[in-house]
């Protein structure tokens, strides 16, 4: 009972705050990062340019391997 009271009065903040509409479902919006920008300031400047988007195969970012010095001389 008390992880359902908790349920509920979380529904009806969310709806206090526009969150969710009259039937309790979360309230669309047409673009998500609109809603947090000030959470990803960088992401519009990357969707927005015709740069491939990192991780695709298109944009492979290579790395230089390098290994620690400690690791490389002998144990004395």
């Amino acid at each position: 009972m008390a992880k359902r009271a908790a349920a509920l009065e979380t529904c009806k903040r969310l709806h206090e705050l526009g969150e969710l509409n009259e039937h309790l479902l979360p309230v669309e919006r047409e673009d998500p990062i609109e809603a947090c920008a000030e959470l990803f300031p960088l992401y519009r400047e990357e969707t927005k340019s015709n740069v491939p988007q990192r991780g695709s195969s298109k944009r492979k970012e290579q790395y230089r391997k390098e290994v620690c010095l400690q690791f490389c001389s002998p144990l004395v």
